[in-house]
């Protein structure tokens, strides 16, 4: 998933979930435009052992070039380098092959890989619905649903995207950490407890993330010590786990909140002891850092975890930290 701050949020440079839904573009070859094959084609045609090569490329761009699915592609990618005529190359795009399922698979790429999640999420519906069960998308559909707030489509994305039979063991472990993480936006730590309750394995990305969201699980449930424990224990593994001292620091001094995308947190409403319920609160979040999410004291000009400038983020709510 892509989400974005360590704290409550994932990273921007964390692995999408499960298995590189940040791969959405056709890449390589046949990823290329059409001008993109002819200029690579003249440039190998031009290097005499490039011929064999150079030759096809040459001619398989020129006669895309009227082909409408072709088009199509040139114009999304163009948009994508040139930010100032996006709306217009996305516009040709659509008159070239509007209702089409490779212009919603397009445009959810170019979206997507802007983080503009209100705008690629119609079309990840789309490209979801056709893609026969493709785990890329169904993740970058979950992502996509968790960033808008639409948590309930983001559960049954992940969902999807677990019960694929082709996801290697950490793929699937990395899947329930996402799956518990959406759990936990929705409220019910004891549910994302649940499916974390058991955590074995090659001590790989899932298990990392598993550790880190169990460990959530159980502050929310009012065992913060064992969820300091289960961060010592990822600390052991990985101790450049984004986000890991800022939320063990929060634990520790019971401020820990986790950052929802709409300007919300999470809180665990302490009960009394003995007791099995598990009550959160919903509040506007806590000043953090924009950068990492990581807690910000009155006074921070750096934040004392990823170094970013605080002097203008003046106004900011927010609090703590995911990992999905």
């Amino acid at each position: 998933m892509r989400l974005r701050t360590p704290f409550a949020r994932r990273s921007d440079n964390a692995e999408p979930l499960p298995a590189a839904s940040g791969a959405l573009p056709i890449t390589g070859y046949e990823g290329m435009t059409p001008p993109d094959r002819i200029a690579l084609g003249v440039l190998l045609c031009a290097i005499v052992v490039g011929l064999p090569a150079g030759i096809p490329l040459l001619v398989s761009g020129l006669l895309q070039l009227r082909s409408p699915l072709w088009r199509m592609r040139t114009f999304t990618k163009w948009a994508a380098r040139d930010p100032a005529r996006a709306d217009e190359l996305i516009a040709r795009a659509v008159q070239v092959m509007p209702g089409s399922p490779e212009l919603a698979k397009s445009l959810a790429t170019l979206y997507f890989n802007q983080s503009d999640c209100a705008a690629a999420l119609p079309y990840l519906r789309q490209w979801a619905a056709a893609s026969n069960g493709d785990p890329r998308v169904y993740g970058a559909l979950a992502s996509a649903a968790l960033e808008c707030g639409d948590v309930d489509e983001a559960i049954t994305a992940i969902e999807r995207v677990r019960d694929d039979m082709r996801l290697s063991r950490d793929g699937r472990a990395m899947a329930t950490a996402h799956l518990a993480y959406a759990h936990l936006c929705a409220g019910n730590p004891q549910l994302a407890f649940t499916l974390l309750g058991g955590i074995s394995g090659p001590e790989g990305r899932g298990m990392q993330e598993s550790l880190f969201f169990r460990a959530i699980a159980k502050y929310f449930l009012g065992y913060a010590s064992l969820a300091i424990a289960d961060l010592e224990r990822l600390r052991d593994i990985n101790a450049s786990y984004p986000g890991l001292d800022a939320t063990r620091d929060a634990m520790q001094s019971g401020t820990y909140q986790l950052l929802l995308s709409d300007g919300t947190a999470l809180i665990p409403v302490p009960q009394p002891r003995g007791s099995d319920e598990a009550v959160v609160q919903r509040l506007p979040a806590g000043p953090h850092c924009a950068a990492c999410g990581a807690p910000r004291r009155e006074g921070d000009i750096v934040c004392r975890y990823c170094g970013a400038f605080l002097a203008d983020q003046t106004s900011q709510n927010g609090g703590t930290r995911e990992a999905t």
